[in-house]
């Protein structure tokens, strides 16, 4: 493990709901549109220490395509919106990375942390200048023979002329699950969850989770009575048993935004 090579190679061509930009956008106001997006994120980092690692490596975000499926009453199904939501972004991405868990796919015990700098700009051919910053942390503990406790907390902040689709969002199966993917976005994003997981059989296992998070402009944006929530119920099936590693089935309800503490 002296160096890891990892990252995302994607191509999706996809309907989804747009809300549009903001913590408190209305349900009423989803728009239905289509895009096609190709991702190409290597990234290779170097091992200085006992689990941590240092690196970088590039990342190219092109959106394009983009039209609206269904008429509003303002404009006709087929209208191009690559103006408007439509990007393409290039640039360089630094990474820090520590990895104490037992298991990279699915950790009983340890702490992952890891943060990402992303710079964009028009040099690479890009059509936005700004910056990207993400940190994720997890924490996982063994609290009985078969029952683990997980933790993990995300933040991400764009900065600058970051275009729609790389605003930070919240919504989908691992952020705010029990919300669409997405549904909620600005250029910051909160957010924090926690797992219980029981190995109720051999190779069936039984979780339950909660979360909570809230995006804004800035964090002078954020308060507590904007928070939105979900818990859920999970199964887990073991497919190669040697790994450690399953088939997930989650069903989550979200909730909010929670207006009032007091």
């Amino acid at each position: 493990e002296k160096y890891l090579f990892r990252g995302n190679l994607e191509y999706s061509d996809f309907p989804q709901g747009y809300y549009g930009v903001g913590n408190f956008t209305k349900d009423q106001e989803r728009l239905e549109i289509t895009f096609r997006e190709l991702l190409v994120e290597p990234l290779l980092l170097r091992q200085v220490s006992d689990g941590l690692f240092v690196g970088g490596g590039f990342r190219y975000d092109h959106f394009f395509a983009t039209k609206l499926i269904e008429a509003t009453d303002e404009l006709p199904e087929g209208f191009d919106l690559q103006d408007s939501l439509g990007s393409t972004s290039a640039g360089i991405e630094l990474a820090i990375s520590l990895d104490k868990r037992d298991n990279v796919v699915n950790a009983s015990k340890g702490v992952f942390a890891e943060f990402t700098q992303g710079l964009y700009g028009e040099v690479l051919g890009g059509t936005h200048a700004f910056q990207l910053s993400k940190l994720d942390f997890r924490y996982y503990d063994k609290i009985h023979p078969k029952q683990v406790m997980a933790f993990n907390f995300f933040a991400r902040y764009a900065l600058g002329d970051a275009p729609v689709q790389e605003l930070s969002s919240l919504g989908g199966d691992f952020l705010l699950r029990g919300y669409q993917e997405d549904r909620f976005r600005d250029r910051l994003a909160l957010f924090a969850q926690s797992e219980w997981r029981w190995q109720a059989l051999k190779s069936v296992g039984l979780v339950g989770f909660a979360g909570l998070g809230r995006v804004g402009d800035g964090f002078n944006d954020l308060a507590l009575d904007g928070l939105y929530y979900s818990v859920g119920a999970g199964l887990r099936v073991t497919v190669i048993p040697s790994e450690n590693i399953n088939l997930r089935l989650d069903v989550a309800q979200g909730f909010g935004p929670v207006s009032d503490f007091g």
